[in-house]
Formats: structure tokens, C-alpha cells, sequence
């Protein structure tokens, strides 16, 4: 993919040394980061000194294992030799793995001796457990040094110097340099879209990954959501088209900061919650004005054509309304998507006004045109209702005679949603105020005093935390989520 001269943050982006996993308690959680060809080298390191400590080792327990095989001079004749073989497969023995074979082998052939004051040789039981302890002990550290090492690729987010998210860069409206920066801001959103859509169709679906992508890149596979329906309508009365209870509410719960893969000491104690509550809403009180061949700039069009003005707000400065123009279709093969936040500054007003500024919530607006689009069978669905029967022309032959079409009942479904967030505290029992994913104020302010309450070393690991958490929330809404993919998105 092209850069157009974005920096990146690179090898910066990852955090190299000794640090701690606070996913896992006490000292279990230390962690070092290294390069891949540090960590080989260091791997090459660690299994040498297991290899020279197991060898030393041995030397020493062997000394004192000759020693305790020496025969007593009570011991019979029998138990005399039978101590003197145990000191020289002793002697001659290099691993402890291979004294436990000698061991076991003399045991073995001196099995039929009857000439024994105890029936059970307790010597060579003796023996043979300490050098199985040994044998055992440096192969579990072999195995170990191997998992020393994890090539996990889930990713653990900090607050760091490299960890943010693309800004646009303010320049006038004149600037030369305006066109290149706006293709720029649209292509890291139509990219991130674009992966965060393939993600969601090829990890969120039961069962196993299709593997055409790595689904446990992240600390959570999936976030779980409910859907609630026939919702009180979140605007005011008479916004909502089928009702006052005909919306439909999306609400994540409580998601720790550690399922989103935040590292810090507090992450499975705090929480964010993600709400949008969508409801259909009726396109003709925003109908401005309908176009035909009779007005100015539209010749073009013909007899029977028209062209439909929305508008859904205006400004108080010239050219700086809300106004979407859409021209009906006989027939097509997708949709039409447009999606946009409804504007928070005063100087707007809503036409009419449905919606109000206010700092609980957005409100994002949702276009969807399809009236090219035909049904095999009629619709009840909210947003895709379609029970009117479409023109559909058979003298191409191959339809049959009595084949009926229907088109959505709406030139212009539009989809309203109140979108919202809220972070928790399980350490308090607190949330913060519901606050809207674009609002200027900054939640979090407040979190170190309200989540977090009279810890302040914890309270400013918290604001850090959740600031990471913060900035994204807007990416979270609808317009961004479908950015640059309005049919691909439906």
C-alpha cells in the first residue's frame, strides 16, 4: 500500500526490555521483550548453561553418591561387590540418565542372588531416585528454557510515546497541500475499515477461524453485544417512523481494559461500555425540494425524471448546510450508503429539529438508498421495508408472466442513532457520567478520582490507561466504522 509520506512509529512502536504483564500475579509477570535475533541468541545462551549446569551438577551429586555406595565392613560378601559395581557404573557414568541404566541393569542381573540380609536392596532404590530426580529435574529446565520464549503475536497496549492514533493535520482551505492530505486521512480510514471489516467476518463467526487471517492476534478474540429490541425511541417524539418503542439498542456491557489488551495493574477492575440505540426515521420531513427538467441546471433530465433534495440541517454561515442531492433509479445492483455525525456546534440547526446538542450522547445519521433495488418478496424488515410492487419489464423473455417485484417503501431509509459510552470502576462501584464518543470534554479527567478514588498513583496509571481507550471511542461509531464502504457495508 502507498504511504504518501505518512510516518510510521516502526520498531519504536514496541517496547524492548524488562517489563510486567500485570495479566498475571506477582513476579510471574515479568517479561522481557527482545528483538527476534537477540532472543536467539539468548536461547542458544540459556540451553548452553543448562547443559554445563546439568554436567557440573551431576559431578558433584556423583561424589557424593560414591560415597554413600561404599560397602560397609559389616556388609557381606555379596553386598561388598555389589557396592563396589554401584561405585564404578558410578565412576564411569558422565549423565545421571546413564548411571540410572547401569544401576537398573545391576539390579536386574543380581536379582536371583539369595544371599541378602534385607530382601529389598536399599542402596540401589536409593541411588536410582536420586539420579531419576537429577535426569528428571534438567530435562524439565531443558523443556522450559524452550517456553522461555513466546512468538505470540497478541497484541499488549501501554501508554507510551509511539501509541496513538492518525491525526489529521489542520491546514487552511487554500493550502496547496490540502488534496494530498485529504487523500491521505481517507486512505488510513478506508484501510483500517477495510481490515477491521475483514476481521469481524472471519473472527467473529463460531467455531474456528477460516484461516485467511490470524484471529488470536488480539487479547480477545470477539466482544460479546446484545441487541435488544423495541427500544423507547431515543429522540423526540415523533422522530422515530414506526413509534416510540421501534428502536433497537446494541450495548457491549462492561468490557474490561484487559480484554482490549491494555496492560497495567488496574486493567481487570475498570471497564468501558459502548451503547448505540438506531431507529428508522421518515425521509420526507427532511425534503427539501424536487427537481425536474423545468428548473435551472437540471435540463438534462428527462420527462419523467426528477431529482430529490434532503437537507438536514443549516448553518449560519453561507454554503455550510447539510444538503444530500439523489436522483431516483428504475433499476440497479447495490446500494447507495452515505454516513455522517450530526453536527454539535450551535451554529447549526437541525431541519426540523429532531435532534439536540448535548454531551450524554451523538447522534449519527445513516442514509441507505435502494430504490433501483427489486425484492422477490416482500419486507417487513424496519430498514429494508419493501411491499410496493416494481415496474419490471418482461418483454426480454425468460420472466414469467406472473412474476412480481417489490421496491422499498421508502426513497430514502435513514437511520438515526444515539451512540454512547461510559467507563466503570468495580475497585468503587462507580461509572463515570454516559458521554458522547465525540464530545470535547475529556472523560478522562475525571476517572482518576471517580474509578480509582484515593489512589492517586493508580488514578494516573488509570487516566493513561483509558485515555488510549478515549481517543479510539469515536472509531467506534457508525460513520467511521462504514467509512468508504457504503455498498460494501450493508
Amino acid at each position: 500500500m502507498a504511504s504518501h509520506g505518512l510516518p510510521v512509529a516502526g520498531a519504536s512502536a514496541v517496547r524492548l526490555g524488562f517489563w510486567f504483564n500485570h495479566d498475571h500475579d506477582g513476579w510471574s509477570g515479568a517479561t522481557i521483550t527482545l528483538r527476534s535475533r537477540d532472543s536467539v541468541v539468548v536461547m542458544a545462551v540459556l540451553a548452553t548453561v543448562v547443559g554445563l549446569t546439568a554436567n557440573r551438577s551431576w559431578a558433584i551429586c556423583r561424589f557424593f553418591l560414591h560415597r554413600f555406595a561404599r560397602p560397609m565392613e559389616s556388609d557381606t560378601t555379596i553386598k561388598a561387590r555389589l557396592g563396589k559395581q554401584e561405585q564404578v557404573i558410578l565412576r564411569n557414568s558422565e549423565t545421571a540418565g546413564s548411571a540410572l541404566l547401569g544401576i537398573l541393569r545391576l539390579v536386574w542381573a543380581q536379582r536371583k542372588m539369595s544371599e541378602h540380609i534385607h530382601r529389598i536392596p536399599w542402596k540401589p532404590i536409593v541411588l536410582s531416585a536420586v539420579m531419576l530426580a537429577h535426569f528428571a529435574a534438567f530435562i524439565a529446565a531443558g523443556v522450559l528454557t524452550s517456553q522461555v520464549f513466546s512468538a505470540r503475536r497478541t497484541v499488549i497496549s501501554k501508554n507510551t510515546a509511539t501509541c496513538g492514533q492518525w491525526q489529521h493535520i489542520a491546514v487552511e482551505n487554500d493550502s496547496p497541500d490540502l488534496p494530498s492530505l485529504l487523500a491521505n486521512a481517507y486512505e488510513v480510514q478506508f484501510t483500517k475499515s477495510e481490515e477491521a471489516h475483514n476481521y469481524v467476518r472471519n473472527c467473529y463467526s463460531q467455531g474456528s477461524s477460516r484461516g485467511i487471517l490470524d484471529c488470536g492476534k488480539l487479547a480477545t478474540r470477539s466482544i460479546p453485544f446484545t441487541v435488544k429490541h423495541d427500544a423507547d425511541c431515543p429522540f423526540q417524539a415523533g422522530a422515530c417512523l414506526n413509534g416510540p418503542n421501534s428502536a433497537v439498542v446494541f450495548d457491549s456491557g462492561n468490557i474490561s481494559l484487559q480484554d482490549l489488551g491494555i496492560n497495567f495493574r488496574q486493567a481487570k477492575e475498570l471497564f468501558v461500555r459502548r451503547k448505540s440505540t438506531c431507529a428508522p426515521m421518515s425521509d420526507e420531513p427532511f425534503l427539501g425540494r424536487v427537481y425536474t427538467n423545468q428548473d435551472q441546471g437540471y435540463e438534462h433530465l428527462g420527462s419523467q425524471a426528477t431529482v430529490r433534495e434532503y437537507e438536514f440541517y443549516n448553518s449560519s454561515e453561507p454554503g455550510d448546510g447539510g444538503k444530500y442531492i439523489f436522483q431516483p433509479e428504475r433499476s440497479s445492483y447495490g446500494y447507495d450508503l452515505h454516513s455522517f455525525y450530526t453536527p454539535t456546534s450551535p451554529k447549526y440547526a437541525w431541519k426540523p429539529p429532531f435532534f439536540s446538542h448535548t454531551n450524554d450522547s451523538d447522534t449519527s445519521l445513516t442514509l441507505l438508498r435502494g430504490s433501483g433495488v427489486q425484492f422477490m418478496h416482500p419486507s417487513d424488515d424496519p430498514v429494508f421495508a419493501a411491499h410496493e410492487v416494481a415496474e419490471v419489464s418482461k418483454s426480454s423473455g425468460g420472466i414469467p408472466p406472473d412474476y412480481t417485484a417489490y421496491k422499498m417503501d421508502h426513497f430514502l431509509n435513514i437511520i438515526a442513532c444515539h451512540e454512547t459510552a461510559q467507563f466503570c470502576s468495580s475497585i468503587t462501584g462507580q461509572c463515570s457520567p454516559w458521554a458522547g464518543l465525540n464530545t470535547k470534554r475529556r472523560m478522562q479527567n475525571i476517572l482518576g478520582e471517580l474509578l480509582l478514588e484515593g489512589k492517586p498513583k493508580e488514578g494516573t496509571e488509570a487516566i493513561y490507561a483509558t485515555s488510549l481507550v478515549t481517543f479510539l471511542l469515536g472509531h467506534t461509531s457508525i460513520p467511521y466504522s462504514i467509512a468508504g464502504r457504503p455498498a460494501g457495508s450493508v
